[in-house]
């Protein structure tokens, strides 16, 4: 499913955030980055997992009602634990990369209209992109299996593994 695929390269993203240089703007940054993180996730993110859910329920035909029913009241509440989860683990990240000048540009941004507007365009598009990112490594790992065993005589692994395509 779509949205467990985003889920999915979001927790990759975001890895546990090593230690922050000990500075004087280190405190400043940490909280704008705080700030950046809840911004950037768009204020209608609750509304967008749950279209998310919906859109991979109407790619689920033979699912049966009672199967819809317990998606619609636990998939949403259970994203958005993770999601809460990862922003709170992601802003140090933050707060280590970016400048503090960069990290003001970003709140500043992001908290405009049109920030608001990337910022959910993003949330959707990092599904799409998973996709298609999920499609290309099955692809390399069926490629390179059949390289690598046609030249080691092996049995490829892709092909006891049902494809996700």
């Amino acid at each position: 499913m779509r949205i467990l695929a985003a889920l999915a390269l979001c927790l990759g993203l975001f890895m546990a955030a090593p230690a922050m240089a000990q500075d004087g703007d280190a405190a400043r940054r940490l909280q704008l980055a705080e700030q950046y993180v809840e911004l950037s996730l768009g204020e209608n993110i609750a509304a967008l997992v749950g279209q998310l859910v919906e859109e991979d329920l109407a790619e689920s035909p033979d699912m049966s009602d009672r199967e819809r029913q317990w998606m619609r009241a636990n998939m949403p509440p259970m994203i958005l634990e993770v999601i809460d989860r990862m922003a709170r683990d992601m802003a140090p990240v933050y707060a280590e990369t970016f400048t503090l000048e960069e990290l003001e540009a970003l709140v500043a941004f992001y908290s405009t209209p049109l920030g608001q507007s990337v910022a959910i365009k993003e949330f959707e598009l990092g599904a799409r992109i998973d996709e298609l990112l999920g499609g290309a490594m099955i692809q390399f790992f069926e490629t390179f299996e059949a390289k690598y065993c046609a030249e080691f005589d092996c049995e490829p692994l892709m092909a006891v593994v049902p494809s996700a395509k």
